[in-house]
């Protein structure tokens, strides 16, 4: 008798642990959901031209800063 209490333990363990791992896979894909939502969104606001013109005014920048002698 103790043998079947075990297996029905087991089986038990085995269900929760199951249901955890698609709670957590239903969560995850929840967040890659909103993720990609989020990418979405922000590519509207930050294109590649604006790229271009951030990484324009960076070299821009340090080329004026290499230009510059140092003190002393």
């Amino acid at each position: 008798m103790p043998r079947k209490e075990h297996e029905r333990v087991w089986l038990s363990y085995d269900q929760q642990i199951s249901n955890e791992r698609e709670s957590r896979m239903a969560s995850n894909q929840n967040i890659q959901r909103q993720i990609d939502e989020i990418k979405q969104t922000q590519s509207g606001f930050f294109g590649q031209r604006d790229l271009n013109v951030q990484v324009l005014d960076r070299l821009e920048r340090i080329e004026r800063d290499r230009r510059v002698p140092p003190p002393g």
